[in-house]
C-alpha cells in the first residue's frame, strides 16, 4: 500500500520516538514527527493491513527502510504514526518500528522542507501471516472500526453453534486468513468440533 503526501517548509524530522504522515496541510516547527504533509489515506487498505510490515519511505533520490508491526487496535484517521515504543494507543498504526523520524540523513530531511517534494511511504505485509478470529455474539451490534471492518471482509465465515466447520473455514485458517465466527451464547457453549477448531 502506497501512501502519498508531500513536504513542508517546517519539517524537520527530528523525533528520536515517531514518524508520522498527516492529513493536515499545515504544520508547525513542533511537529517534529511529522515527515509528509497533504496525505490522502486508502482507509479501508489500511485497516486491512496486519502482522509485520515493511517499511518505505521516499522523496526523490533519498529512500529509507525499516520494519513495523501493525498495531491490530489502530483507528485510521487523518494522520498515520509509526513509534519505536510498544505503545499501542488507537492513533497508532504501527509500533516497534524501527525507522524513525530522526533516522534520516541530514540530507533526505532537508528535502522534505521543501513543498514541492512528493514524499511516498510503501507499507508491505511482510513474512507469513497468523490467523485472526473474530468472535462475535448474535443479537448484539456488528463491530465497528478497523475489528468491523476486518469482520465484514472476512476470508471466511464460521457458526460456532453448527456441529461441522465448513472446509472453507479451514482452508482459511491455514492461508492465515480472517475468520468470522459467530455464537449465540457463551464460548463454553460452542459444538464440540468448533471447539476443537478453536
Amino acid at each position: 500500500m502506497k501512501i502519498h503526501a508531500r513536504g513542508h517548509g517546517h519539517v524537520r524530522a527530528t523525533h528520536a520516538k515517531t514518524l508520522e504522515f498527516t492529513g493536515e496541510q499545515e504544520i508547525t516547527p513542533r511537529a517534529t514527527c511529522v515527515v509528509g504533509v497533504g496525505a490522502a489515506f486508502d482507509q479501508e487498505g489500511l485497516a486491512l493491513l496486519r502482522g509485520p510490515v515493511a517499511v518505505r519511505l521516499a522523496a526523490g533520490p533519498h529512500v529509507a527502510t525499516g520494519t513495523a508491526v501493525v498495531n491490530p487496535h489502530h483507528e485510521v484517521t487523518d494522520r498515520l504514526v509509526l513509534r519505536r515504543s510498544d505503545h499501542a494507543s488507537p492513533d497508532t498504526f504501527a509500533f516497534r518500528s524501527t525507522l524513525v523520524a530522526s533516522d534520516l540523513d541530514p540530507d533526505f530531511a532537508a528535502a522534505l522542507g521543501d513543498p514541492a517534494t512528493e514524499v511516498t511511504l510503501t507499507l508491505t505485509e511482510t513474512g507469513p501471516r497468523r490467523p485472526l478470529v473474530l468472535v462475535h455474539r448474535r443479537g448484539r451490534p456488528d463491530p465497528e472500526g478497523r475489528p468491523g471492518l476486518l469482520w465484514r471482509t472476512a476470508d471466511a465465515s464460521v457458526d460456532l453453534d453448527a456441529a461441522r466447520v465448513p472446509d472453507e473455514a479451514r482452508a482459511a485458517l491455514a492461508d492465515g486468513g480472517v475468520i468470522a465466527a459467530s455464537v449465540s451464547g457463551p464460548l463454553e457453549g460452542v459444538s464440540q468440533a468448533a471447539g476443537a477448531w478453536l
